[in-house]
Formats: structure tokens, C-alpha cells, sequence
């Protein structure tokens, strides 16, 4: 369910379950949550990774520094990221 917000300067006003409360802020990064669609493509479930969830991303992060440890040949050591906007921007850094 979504939490209406306000901003005024350098403080958030939410909206909660306990009642509205107001969190002051140095920087600001507001993530807007997308949802991730996983086609049904043969391969995919076994090879792909996603940084949907922190859990994903750590498992990611793990097989990225496996892959310094992989025999070198074709496709070795390669990483393809499919990505629209920032989260395919995060995931190649």
C-alpha cells in the first residue's frame, strides 16, 4: 500500500500505520520500486541473476568473484547485463 509523502527542505513527511511522522535528511535517494518480469526462456532460471531483492544481488555479487577463478576460453569470464535506466546502471557497477 502506498505511503503518501510531502517534502518541505530537508524533511519527509510520511504517512504510517502508527500515525504520520516527520524524518529530517542530509540527501535524499528516493528508489521507486519496479517489478521484475522473468520471461519464460529456456536457460534462464539456471544462468541469470537479478538485483530485485538483496538476497539476488548477493548472490550475483558471489558469482561475479567466482568468475576470476573460471578457466579462460570463449565466453569465459563474460557478463551480459540487461537492463532499462538505473538498475542496469547499478548492476555494472
Amino acid at each position: 500500500m502506498p505511503m503518501p509523502m510531502s517534502f518541505t527542505g530537508k524533511c519527509v513527511a510520511v504517512n504510517t500505520a502508527g500515525g504520520p511522522i516527520t524524518l529530517p535528511y542530509d540527501g535524499l535517494v528516493l528508489a521507486a520500486r519496479s517489478l521484475l518480469y522473468r520471461p519464460k526462456i529456456e536457460g534462464l532460471c539456471q544462468h541469470a541473476f537479478s538485483i530485485n531483492t538483496y538476497a539476488e544481488a548477493v548472490l550475483l555479487d558471489a558469482h561475479i568473484k567466482e568468475l576470476g577463478t573460471v578457466a579462460q576460453g570463449p565466453g569465459a569470464r563474460t557478463v551480459l547485463i540487461v537492463g532499462a535506466g538505473l538498475a542496469g546502471i547499478e548492476a555494472a557497477c
